[in-house]
């Protein structure tokens, strides 16, 4: 009986890769303590906020700190890309966090590991 995961319900796309990129993604993602759909995930997140950065300082897009910002006048696919990548880099930001908290606990338990040892 199959299970009913519910990222059997996202949006599912099929990609062609050149040769050696599929390792090489494996390897980041191995190195990284990932999938390699989380892998890929995180690195198009990653281009896309520098994308909106880059598109931000050429004042294509404006940040949200600027109290004259009206989004009326941006195209609509703009917008959507500015809140995307907003809502992206906090969510990376707490993933950050939450991994590096995890990976000093982990360190802490090592080194107390190692003085009972001696």
């Amino acid at each position: 009986m199959a299970r009913n995961f519910p990222s059997r319900k996202l949006d599912k796309f099929i990609l062609r890769l050149p040769d050696g990129m599929r390792d090489a993604i494996a390897a980041s993602a191995k190195a990284n303590n990932r999938s390699m759909n989380a892998e890929i995930i995180l690195r198009l997140e990653n281009s896309l906020a520098a994308e909106a950065a880059d598109l931000r300082r050429k004042g294509v897009l404006r940040g949200k700190t600027d109290s004259t910002d009206d989004d009326d006048d941006l195209p609509e696919g703009m917008v959507l890309l500015d809140q995307f990548v907003r809502e992206t880099a906090d969510r990376v930001y707490k993933e950050l966090k939450q991994n590096l908290g995890r990976r000093i606990s982990q360190t802490s338990l090592n080194e107390q590991q190692q003085k009972k040892k001696r």
